[in-house]
């Protein structure tokens, strides 16, 4: 039993100390494209290579093991996730730090629906519930972040 403890206590603080260094990323690379006029292409090119660098760290150091899979099959996930990188760094460039997160939530039921639409996969309805979460708070915080949907205007 105290093991188990234990390791809820370990999961716990990892899962708070990754939000709060996910939080002062963010805010701190505002600061840098508002107030320093750093590059952003400079910025996310020293994301992936701090990136690179920390697993490489990670696998020196066991946290996981490799796995090799043909480049081919590797390519479209690499490309998705340069892509994802790239394009959350320019909203948070051109955009608030409210509009950047609130785009990032909206990430997962956008996925999720191409998923659905052009894969045919289906889901839980837990999942489907929590999405609706997700919308639901997206469109609770819009007005809040200057952003006015169309629908919204429409209403009386």
């Amino acid at each position: 039993m105290e093991n188990t403890k234990k390791g809820t206590v370990v999961t716990l603080f990892y899962l708070i100390f990754n939000t709060v260094c996910s939080i002062v990323i963010v805010l701190l690379n505002k600061w840098v494209y508002k107030y320093v006029g750093f590059p952003n292409l400079t910025l996310t090119f020293l994301h992936f290579v701090v990136t690179f660098v920390g697993l490489i760290l990670c696998q020196k150091c066991n946290v996981f093991k490799v796995k090799y899979v043909p480049l081919r099959d590797m390519m479209p996930l690499a490309f998705a996730f340069c892509g994802f990188v790239v394009f959350t760094n320019l909203s948070l460039q051109n955009n608030t730090v409210g509009t950047y997160q609130v785009a990032k939530v909206m990430t997962t039921p956008c996925i999720i629906l191409i998923q659905i639409f052009f894969y045919k996969k289906e889901f839980m309805l837990r999942v489907k519930l929590t999405l609706v979460s997700i919308v639901g708070e997206f469109c609770l915080i819009l007005p809040a972040n200057g952003i006015t949907l169309v629908i919204l205007r429409l209403l009386p």
